[in-house]
């Protein structure tokens, strides 16, 4: 009996209940935002456990925290008001309504303390103009690709200038609140034009951080029909979307990635299915496959979507790939081979300019060599064509002087055996006159193609000018 008594005292919440402490405490909690709960299995009218919808989202960026409690994660037991409420005031809790309102806000002065005090009527003059300088700073900073960390030494350096910059944000972590603060304005304002653009485009492209993770790079395309322009001029504009990381190089890894970037933007799948009609990337199968690659996905959610695959890449493959069994492959090979063997060797590189000085008082103006540097430049890189342009003009131009100085080298004691075998093997190949001859051809084929792959780049191209390049270019071949 005293078993069944104690079971019958238990408390029980129900789910009207619930609600009302939601509304009750919304005004100073914003528990419609996050207060959440489960209902106990098979019934609809009692609560088992009390969850925290904001702590669930961001709990990855949470768990590190010190004070972290993962019970209104994982559903607290406890259910009472005093529980909640005291969830509402701690750490984790906080720091994870501070990364909610970050996500969900176009206003920076909703959350960010240094938004909100420089719009305070009470602040003098004085105070918002030091601000502003610091914000410039930090924007600086960014651009120029500066560590946080010299925050303090250039606001040390302007007041030895005499401008008067304040003592408060001058570290490291006061500038990241600058740049927060800035990138936050400036991701609000490009929703705002992203949501009154009528359609927009996406580019994209993967890359590697430092730390050698996938991450994919999203510009917009869109009409920006509000430009101010008098002249009826029409204004396509290309700005920095959103950096992403890519957790799979996939098909269905991309499609998600790109819906989550949408998401993240503040762009709503609606709206995105409405407006978005192209896309352009590079020609793998993870982004251009009909079936299982990224156009394949989107086109099942946007079936008027144009995906074009990027015609400066295009070219570039194209040209790689018709040069794939011809000579051109064993002149590569003797580019990369000169360039290493000057690359980590100060002293070489020091000799060859002594040759070249030389070579230049026994030449006419004529015959001098083109201005610029003396060692072998790379041959291999993200552009394929401008790459072996540049290194096939430069070898062209010194052939002279590195087939001497490989010559030396080759008969130099001091070198190592082995690597004076290798050099003796260098010397051998390049005394044959089809490798200058080669190196000459191949750098007056690839030099239009060249020309035609910077036009390909043009931030202001049209189809109507990739059309002509292509024509002229075809006619210098004849």
């Amino acid at each position: 009996m005293s078993g069944h008594s104690d079971s019958s005292k238990k408390r029980v919440l129900t789910r009207r209940t619930v609600e009302k402490w939601i509304v009750e405490n919304d005004k100073e909690l914003d528990t419609t935002i996050w207060l959440k709960y489960e209902m106990v299995p098979g019934d609809r009218k009692h609560v088992s456990a009390l969850k925290c919808g904001v702590c669930i989202q961001f709990n990855d960026r949470l768990i590190s925290l010190r004070n972290y409690n993962p019970a209104f994660v994982n559903g607290s037991k406890n259910t009472r008001t005093s529980a909640f409420k005291e969830h509402a005031d701690m750490d984790m809790h906080a720091r994870a309504m501070l990364l909610y309102k970050k996500q969900h806000s176009t206003n920076v002065c909703e959350y960010a303390p240094i938004a909100k005090a420089i719009l305070q009527p009470s602040m003098d003059e004085s105070t918002r103009l030091k601000l502003k300088r610091k914000f410039e700073i930090a924007y600086m900073m960014v651009k120029e690709n500066l560590a946080f960390k010299k925050m303090k030494p250039l606001c040390d350096m302007e007041e030895r200038h005499g401008v008067e910059i304040g003592a408060s944000y001058r570290n490291d972590i006061g500038c990241a609140s600058f740049v927060e603060s800035i990138a936050t304005d400036l991701k609000g304002d490009l929703k705002y034009k992203i949501a009154k653009a009528k359609f927009f485009s996406l580019l994209i492209d993967s890359s590697t951080d430092c730390a050698n993770v996938d991450e994919e790079l999203f510009l917009v395309l869109y009409f920006d029909p509000y430009s101010g322009s008098e002249d009826g001029t029409v204004h396509v504009r290309d700005k920095f979307f959103a950096v992403r990381h890519l957790a799979r190089g996939t098909g269905e890894g991309l499609y998600i990635c790109v819906k989550k970037t949408l998401a993240y933007m503040g762009v709503t799948p609606l709206e995105w299915q409405c407006k978005m009609i192209g896309l352009g990337c590079d020609g793998t199968n993870a982004n251009i496959g009909s079936r299982n690659g990224l156009k394949g996905y989107l086109t099942e959610d946007i079936p008027w979507l144009i995906v074009s695959w990027c015609l400066a890449h295009r070219l570039e493959l194209s040209v790689k790939d018709a040069l794939k069994d011809t000579f051109f492959k064993e002149i590569d090979e003797l580019l990369l081979q000169v360039y290493y063997v000057y690359e980590k060797s100060p002293k070489k590189c020091h000799e060859l300019k002594e040759i070249v000085d030389n070579l230049k008082q026994c030449l006419t103006d004529t015959e001098m060599p083109t201005k610029g540097g003396t060692r072998p430049l790379r041959a291999s890189g993200t552009r394929f064509i401008a790459h072996k342009v540049s290194a096939l003009a430069r070898l062209v131009d010194r052939y002279g002087a590195y087939l001497s100085h490989l010559i030396t080298l080759s008969q130099d004691t001091a070198v190592k055996s082995l690597d004076r075998q290798k050099l003796k093997g260098y010397v051998l190949k390049w005394r044959k006159s089809k490798v200058l001859l080669g190196c000459a051809l191949f750098h007056d084929v690839l030099k239009p193609l060249g020309i035609l792959s910077k036009v390909l780049q043009e931030d202001e191209l049209c189809i109507v000018r990739a059309i002509e390049a292509m024509v002229k270019t075809t006619k210098m071949f004849g």
